[in-house]
């Protein structure tokens, strides 16, 4: 048996991919669970694992689009930088890796901080109005449809257009349930706020 150099490349390729996905799928518990959450101990308990496992997503997309790049070098130009659901995988992980950093996590560091001065006790209005953030999760949403639309064009490798009209809808289609779900209430939250000095 011979194992080729792009197999192997391609294998960290999709062991990464499955990887970011799993965080994905726990940040999006994590919200699930922290709008749910009852009293600031249960929030505080599914914010430290988001906060946790959120600044792997910067790493883990660079680590992405590092071995994409090294599977376009190693495919003996049947692949190029210029093929359109190349670029639109790239320029999509570049906007997601912004908005990550200029959103998701301002806010995530926000949230920390007002649940560590936060005590104990029913869940304060200022805190549920974070957890509930629509750019938070409209973003978080968003930017897993994003994802699984590159997921969907890296083996079917439509031409340019079709590349970007398939990774928006499905990236706009997430956007909106995101967005949904930070605008239906689940819990009364108290009415005494906690403000951050």
């Amino acid at each position: 048996m011979h194992i080729h150099g792009v197999d192997v490349v391609l294998f960290l390729h999709i062991a990464v991919a499955v990887f970011t996905f799993a965080v994905a799928g726990i940040m999006l518990t994590g919200l699930a669970q922290m709008r749910r959450a009852e009293s600031v101990a249960v929030l505080r308990s599914w914010e430290r694992l988001t906060h946790r496992v959120e600044p792997w997503f910067p790493i883990l997309v660079a680590v992405l689009i590092a071995l994409g790049a090294w599977l376009i070098a190693l495919s003996k130009k049947e692949f190029s930088w210029s093929d359109g659901w190349v670029l639109t995988s790239v320029i999509t992980l570049v906007i997601m890796e912004a908005y990550g950093g200029a959103v998701l996590a301002p806010n995530g560091k926000k949230l920390h901080a007002m649940l560590d001065a936060a005590p104990d006790g029913p869940v304060p209005v200022d805190i549920h109005a974070a957890v509930m953030n629509p750019l938070v999760w409209a973003g978080a949403w968003g930017e897993t449809g994003l994802a699984t639309g590159i997921l969907f064009i890296m083996p079917t490798k439509p031409s340019g257009a079709w590349a970007v009209v398939i990774v928006a809808i499905i990236g706009l289609l997430a956007m909106a349930i995101g967005y949904r779900q930070s605008t239906s209430a689940v819990n009364a939250p108290s009415d005494e706020p906690v403000t951050v000095v």
